[in-house]
């Protein structure tokens, strides 16, 4: 029984180291990686390269691969994350792979993010698709020049298709010309008054009676004949109604006749 609890207590323990080296080892691997971003052709882009789980590195170098088709690498900028380490990248940008390193002389650094920023120019007229942009390890080491295990995480730029956009005409809205009204000015004639040229006459056109006087001698006796006084009415063309001093001019020229016959009547008989 006690042989039983012994084996059972070694298999434990066993089990327990086993477990423990196990996590150690998950804990310590370093992953360095890079992004993944999105571009059309002509753009420029920036993808950030980033460390994490880092135990402690004095030294490290890797290489950044891309296809030089399709893009270009312009600019390699150091972050300061990793501030007791020497940034030591290659000399010419445009080889391809390019080299990233970082040298401590008689440090190491623990540090965790960000670490480098890679610039990449996209090509005219290239084709829409995902592109590698490759990170592979050169070597790593601690400051007791121990390798440090570290796992390598490739990012990609996604260039996107070129799209056409849309072309929304604008309506063009004819607008009609409306002509203004155009009023015409009645022109207003003024009445014209013809003056008459011949002033109405107003004066009563009078013909004086004409006395036919006969005279009728006879052999026997003297006979007296009446005289008839004929008178003509004054005819007027216009007919124009007779006014009161007219009515009494006629008035008196008829006692002036008969006055006149009356004389030449006793004259005769006087004879």
């Amino acid at each position: 029984m006690k042989k039983i609890t012994k084996i059972m207590m070694s298999i434990i323990a066993l089990s327990l180291v086993f477990l423990l080296s196990v996590s150690s080892f998950a804990a310590a691997k370093t992953v360095i990686s890079c992004g993944s971003v999105t571009a059309k052709a002509g753009e420029t882009v920036t993808i950030d390269v980033e460390i994490t789980n880092n135990p402690g590195i004095s030294s490290m170098r890797f290489n950044v691969g891309y296809d030089a088709t399709i893009m270009s690498l312009k600019s390699v900028e150091n972050v300061g994350t990793l501030k007791n380490l020497q940034f030591v990248p290659g000399n010419d940008v445009s080889k391809n792979p390019f080299i990233v390193g970082f040298l401590g002389l008689a440090s190491e650094d623990s540090s965790n993010g960000i670490i480098c920023t890679l610039t990449f120019e996209i090509k005219d007229s290239v084709s829409a698709g995902e592109y590698d942009i490759s990170l592979s390890l050169l070597s790593c080491f601690n400051l007791n020049n121990e390798t440090i295990d570290v796992s390598m995480n490739s990012g990609s730029i996604v260039i996107e298709e070129e799209t056409a956009e849309p072309t929304t005409a604008t309506p063009t809205t004819a607008v009609a010309t409306t002509a203004a009204p155009t009023t015409v000015a009645p022109t207003t004639v003024a009445p014209t008054t013809v003056a008459p040229t011949t002033e109405p006459s107003t004066e009563s056109k009078t013909t004086e009676p004409m006395v036919n006087t006969e005279v009728v001698a006879t052999t026997t006796e003297p006979e007296t004949t009446d005289v008839i006084a004929t008178t003509t009415e004054p005819t007027t063309d216009d007919k124009i109604p007779q006014t009161g001093e007219s009515a009494a001019i006629t008035v008196v020229a008829g006692v002036f006749v008969l006055a006149g016959v009356a004389f030449l009547a006793t004259k005769k008989k006087e004879d």
